[in-house]
């Protein structure tokens, strides 16, 4: 009756067109918050652009990364990210906080 709910507007590109993994879904709660928060920093992020994730993206110049989670730990993401190879450019300038959030997100890809 007098509640003032507006929607939340979510501006800039749609996230990455990935589910959560099955795990990440069991989990619930700030696990699949923490998904879904690296799904949108991802898209809004062009990953895609290189890159195919799930259902979305483009199949190259960089690999897929639907299962990178199962391929590389999160110290090793982290660095594909700061200090990648050609053609890829540097995340660094994102910052360490939406940086720790792509990082989690890509290793929950399994």
């Amino acid at each position: 009756h007098g509640t003032n709910l507006r929607p939340v507007v979510v501006s800039g590109p749609p996230p990455v067109g990935v589910k959560a993994p099955k795990a990440v879904r069991r989990a619930g709660g700030q696990e699949l918050r923490k998904f879904r928060a690296g799904r949108h920093l991802a898209g809004q992020s062009g990953c895609e652009a290189c890159h195919r994730i799930g259902s979305s993206g483009n199949e190259g110049p960089g690999p897929a990364l639907t299962h990178i989670g199962s391929k590389l730990n999160a110290r090793q993401i982290h660095a594909a990210l700061v200090k990648p190879r050609a053609p890829m450019p540097s995340f660094k300038a994102m910052g360490p906080r939406k940086l720790a959030v792509l990082v989690r997100f890509l290793t929950l890809l399994r």
